[in-house]
């Protein structure tokens, strides 16, 4: 019929379905599309309307393909001290629902120093070392999945952010500043920038190194340096004279610092 307009229909659900524009031709055709987020059969009715003096309903079958969805990346995160030297390393899973393998995934990272989040040129590894610039800022790690097929690129995904960035750590003083061969000593070390779980060691020097135990860091308030507290046990033998160390504190980031220390 010719000149009639035509109403289509679609059954099941993610359908997305484009009415035909105009009347049918003079073969009494009209076209319509389907497209459908959901794989399966749907039956498809055109009704003619009425106008023509014919209403009548047809309907077919037809197969929708399923649709290849993006990857995503999840539980994303940043391990690592915020702290001037340290390395951040970024952390993501990355999942494809029709298990296409992952391809060149790509990362950012980011930099907020309280005007918005701004991208740091040339961080674009996985792991990130903190430099002067960042000092006082908020850090972000951003991830874009990336699949080997099918869709390829994915939404890109944030951590939260880690920080502000501490300066580098210093050691302004130790107290005492040297123990007697075979003495166990309290020893306070002060300082900037202590973290939980820093340690204390001694580098290779003369004789045996004094042993460290029970390290605490106490963080300053109101402006006071922050402590760590620790015993110190040094060993008898060695050379005679003064024994002189470099007394190292390690932060968990890596960063370090150290301090002159003797054994008499």
């Amino acid at each position: 019929i010719q000149g009639a307009s035509v109403v289509l229909a679609a059954s099941g659900g993610g359908n997305t379905l484009t009415q035909p524009v105009g009347v049918t031709n003079a073969a009494g055709q009209a076209t319509g599309t389907l497209s459908s987020t959901e794989a399966g059969d749907k039956t498809v009715s055109a009704t003619i309307d009425a106008t023509v003096g014919v209403t009548q309903t047809a309907t077919v079958s037809v197969t929708a393909a399923p649709v290849n969805t993006a990857p995503v990346a999840s539980d994303v995160s940043i391990t690592g001290t915020p702290q001037l030297d340290a390395v951040l390393t970024g952390n993501y899973t990355y999942t494809d629902t029709e298990g296409d393998l992952q391809g060149a995934t790509t990362f950012r990272w980011l930099r907020d120093d309280g005007s918005g989040p701004a991208e740091i040129l040339g961080a674009t590894q996985q792991t990130y070392t903190l430099q002067a610039t960042d000092v006082g800022a908020m850090i972000t790690f951003e991830v874009t999945p990336v699949a080997q097929s099918g869709t390829t690129t994915g939404t890109p995904a944030a951590s939260a952010p880690v920080g502000p960035v501490m300066g580098a750590m210093s050691i302004t003083s130790i107290t005492p500043p040297f123990m007697l061969r075979g003495e166990s000593s309290q020893v306070t070390i002060e300082g900037l920038n202590f973290v939980d779980g820093a340690t204390v060691s001694f580098d290779p020097g003369q004789g045996p190194a004094p042993t460290v135990s029970d390290v605490q860091v106490i963080h300053g308030q109101n402006g006071a340096p922050d402590q760590i507290t620790a015993t110190f046990a040094a060993k008898t033998g060695g050379p005679k004279g003064d024994l002189n160390w470099v007394l190292r504190v390690t932060n968990p980031g890596g960063a370090t610092a150290t301090v002159p220390f003797t054994v008499r």
